[in-house]
């Protein structure tokens, strides 16, 4: 039980790390500094503080970029958000509405990281092919189009999983 105590504690570390640094990287470090949790990153993450913010972004814009990156969560919150104009200006609900039907897909070999993860088998042993370029991304998920080795084609839906550190 105390393992599994320290496991969780250092995979919630991990992820306020990646949070922050996703902070940091969109121009959002004088939040981050404010929260006194700047010194929970490398240095050399630290560095990048005022990248983004040259970039002429707006606000809403860097937000979605950040929730982007942070991925499934943080996109389902933008969804939510995109819905509640009572609560947000508008330029914040135009920024948020792109999590409705624009969500970038993710990688290809990410993709297929995860179906050999699910499916316990490489996927030349499963499948002919599989296409490149998903019919269609989520907050969730991800589909491909794919032939079985029998020729039978199929479609695959893979989840969007995160690493951190």
């Amino acid at each position: 039980m105390q393992l599994l105590k320290v496991q969780m504690t250092y995979k919630n570390i991990q992820r306020m790390r990646h949070i922050v640094a996703v902070l940091i990287k969109h121009g959002f470090y004088s939040v981050v500094e404010r929260m006194n949790l700047h010194r929970i990153v490398p240095f050399s993450k630290r560095l990048r503080k005022t990248a983004v913010e040259e970039a002429e972004l707006s606000l809403p814009e860097r937000i979605r970029l950040v929730f982007e990156e942070l991925g499934p969560t943080f996109i389902k919150l933008g969804q939510l958000l995109s819905t509640r104009p009572d609560i947000l200006p508008e330029e914040y609900i135009e920024e948020f509405r792109k999590f409705q039907d624009k969500v970038p897909p993710f990688p290809f070999e990410q993709a297929l990281q995860q179906i050999e993860k699910e499916l316990k088998k490489p996927t030349t042993h499963l499948f002919q092919k599989i296409g490149e370029i998903p019919i269609a991304a989520a907050s969730i998920a991800q589909v491909h189009r794919a032939v079985l080795l029998d020729g039978k084609d199929v479609v695959v839906t893979e989840t969007r999983h995160r690493t951190y550190g």
